[in-house]
């Protein structure tokens, strides 16, 4: 999980990363939020692809529908509930919150 690039899809920037991490490839994979480079020759080009306006703007639109699909903090919190950590479901809070 990269940061930099959750942090740079939240504000809808396409990235450019190194395409020898699986990790960063993977969310940018499952993004569609960036291109990879893996030498000098994909850098250039990915460089080329990103200096065209409606290309950086689709692939940022992406990677922010990502961030909004899975890392925003409702969609956190519902992952933790639902993990058997013991903590009260969704609908067990919202009764509580409206009993009070």
């Amino acid at each position: 999980l990269s940061l930099v690039l959750l942090e740079a899809w939240a504000v809808r920037k396409a990235v450019l990363f190194n395409g020898n991490s699986a990790v960063l490839a993977g969310q940018c994979r499952r993004s569609g939020g960036g291109l990879a480079y893996r030498d000098e020759a994909e850098f250039r080009a990915a460089i080329k692809m990103l200096d065209d306006p409606a290309t950086r703007q689709t692939m940022g639109e992406s990677g922010q529908r990502f961030v909004d699909r899975h890392y925003r903090p409702e969609v956190i919190d519902e992952i933790y509930l639902r993990a058997g950590t013991g903590l009260p479901s969704r609908t067990d809070c919202d009764l509580i919150r409206a009993e009070n």
